[in-house]
């Protein structure tokens, strides 16, 4: 596979530069008195959605909407982000995880179905420079990162590695799934992809998952067997394998991974970051899990979960590091805490958590979830938040105050800096139907391009209350939640 030189467009306005660094964001740490809201500034706010991709960097929020800005909550105002995203960047957020390298936001264009790289004008990867508050856009390579689909996208270090996938037998011609065992690596700082080594790479896959320790990448897991390139779906069309080799990008080298004391094969496990190990956990009717050493190549099995983990389908779960200890949350919300340093369990009582619907973004790493509650339907909600406190091994609550709250919890951004959270979306407006006062209209001839005409009395929707965005910032108080 040959290399290609990296065609690199740039859009530069420096405006600013975000601190970064832990010890610089402390040094900005600000108060906001707890229990109470704080309106968020509408000045120069962006105008966003649920699926508007958000990253916290150094004490302020990036908001990549129409158009993009930065809030600093200490401040309480907006500050202009460069021009450049529009709606590429946006849209490459809805269907990937935003990948933060550095300083870098990376955007990867991807089709519908995760075909990736997917060129749009030519461009495959938008990167924002948040030091320097900047765009550029990555050109199409494929000799460097052919078509794939499925493949493992992650940030390690200041780089993206993209590794496996699957494509057709015949690529743009069809045939069948051929699994995929090369990779590239997308420095964002030159926009130039470089293809990876594939001696002792794992076996060929898709859907694989990986995690970078700081130094090195693990891949683990995957598809085995696909045998349509388009999907995953009917029983036995894909099969997991088990096994995975680790990868060093200074040295553009991967080394075999043991297969002692291994997980063994199986669909969706959590893939974490611990310290300098990786944890592998859970995955479809797989309660358990095990940690693995790259600097000693070795895997240590955690011992069996409580009772009420090992007897739940974990098919949609969490699996959370905080502080030295592993959270494990099913999808019924039963919860266990594993100590790394006592090499234990603990069980977390089943709380009574408020009816309603449950955000399940995660705000900041910190496993805190948003509770809206409706007393009908289209009414204003009313929030809670809820997190598993590991150093208690307690749910806890914290009632969001409704004086003063914004009037739409649900339908906007929501990010978590230091010990504040911060909300900003489109104001709630309440919707009703009526009948269009102005009356019955005939249906002419059929105009191309046009609706079909309905000789049903017109009906127009009817918004209460005003427009808008608007938000809100608070210190939320914790309480330790009422069991059953």
């Amino acid at each position: 596979m040959g290399r290609c030189r990296a065609s690199f467009v740039a859009a530069s306005i420096p405006i600013l530069v975000l601190l970064t660094a832990s010890s610089a964001a402390h040094a900005r740490r600000c108060v906001i008195p707890s229990g109470g809201w704080v309106a968020v500034s509408p000045r120069g706010a962006p105008s966003v959605s649920t699926e508007t991709p958000v990253v916290e960097a150094g004490g302020r929020i990036l908001v990549f909407g129409h158009p993009g800005a930065i809030f600093d909550p200490c401040a309480n105002r907006w500050l202009p982000m460069a021009k450049g995203s529009s709606s590429f960047a946006i849209g490459a957020g809805r269907s990937h995880p935003v990948l933060v390298a550095g300083d870098r936001v990376v955007f990867l264009a991807m089709g519908g179905g995760g075909e990736m790289p997917f060129a749009q004008d030519g461009v495959t990867a938008a990167v924002y420079d948040a030091a320097a508050n900047r765009w550029s856009f990555v050109r199409d390579q494929p000799e460097a990162l052919p078509w794939r689909r499925g493949a493992l996208a992650v940030a390690a270090g200041r780089e993206i590695i993209v590794w496996g996938g699957v494509a057709e037998e015949h690529p743009g011609r069809g045939g069948r799934a051929r699994l995929l065992d090369d990779g590239a690596r997308l420095d964002p700082a030159t926009g130039q992809w470089q293809p990876m080594s594939r001696k002792n790479a794992p076996s060929a896959r898709s859907y694989a998952r990986g995690v970078s320790t700081g130094t090195r990448l693990v891949v683990w897991g995957g598809m085995g067997t696909q045998t349509n390139p388009y999907r995953c779906g009917p029983p036995g069309e894909c099969r997991p394998t088990a096994g995975g080799a680790v990868y060093d990008p200074a040295t553009d080298t991967w080394a075999p991974m043991s297969a002692a004391g291994a997980p063994v094969a199986r669909f969706g496990p959590a893939v974490k970051k611990v310290g300098g190990s990786v944890l592998i956990w859970g995955g479809v009717d797989h309660p358990d899990g095990a940690l693995y050493d790259p600097g000693v190549n070795a895997w240590r099995a955690l011992p069996p979960p409580p009772g009420t983990i090992t007897q739940a389908r974990l098919d949609d779960f969490d699996a959370l590091i905080d502080d030295g200890t592993i959270v494990v949350i099913t999808n019924r919300k039963q919860a266990a805490i594993f100590d790394l340093a006592r090499w234990t369990w603990s069980i977390v009582p089943d709380p009574v958590l408020p009816l309603g619907l449950v955000d399940l973004r995660d705000l900041g790493g910190r496993a805190v979830r948003l509770i809206v509650q409706h007393a009908r339907p289209g009414a204003l909600g009313v929030g809670s938040l809820a997190r598993v406190n590991a150093r208690t091994a307690r749910w806890e609550l914290a009632p969001l105050p409704p004086r003063g709250s914004p009037s739409s919890l649900e339908s906007g951004i929501a990010a978590w800096v230091e010990d504040r959270l911060v909300l900003w979306g489109p104001r709630h407006q309440e919707i009703r139907y009526e009948n269009d006062p102005s009356g019955p209209r005939g249906c002419g001839p059929r105009v191309p391009g046009q609706p079909v005409c309905d000789p049903v009395i017109p009906v127009r929707e009817v918004r209460i209350g005003p427009g808008g965005q608007e938000g809100g910032m608070l210190r939320p108080l914790f309480v330790t939640a009422p069991t059953r």
